[in-house]
């Protein structure tokens, strides 16, 4: 029998940039560094099916603590997408 994957929760591109901004603005460090969610090119079941892009003033640096985050959601969401839609609407085989 093949294993299963615990599924994600789904959400919009909007919601999951959304919940990353609300995430980041509780860091003082991560303040006013603005995120933006674009669908990933690769598709495996164990990476997250969307990647996270920051936007900072000037020169300023993007904090690890902002990577951090972005990657405790992609452990916790995946993003909505029609591959997404179709793979779980497919039934599961046993390998």
């Amino acid at each position: 029998m093949g294993v299963a994957i615990a599924a994600k929760q789904r959400r919009s591109r909007q919601e999951l940039e959304r919940l990353l901004t609300e995430r980041l603005n509780e860091r003082p460090e991560c303040r006013g560094i603005r995120a933006s969610v674009i669908e990933a090119s690769e598709d495996a079941p164990h990476h997250p099916n969307w990647r996270s892009m920051f936007m900072t003033a000037g020169k300023r640096q993007v904090p690890a603590a902002a990577w951090r985050i972005a990657r405790e959601l992609g452990a916790e969401f995946e993003l909505m997408t029609q591959s997404v839609e179709r793979r779980h609407a497919e039934p599961i085989k046993d390998a």
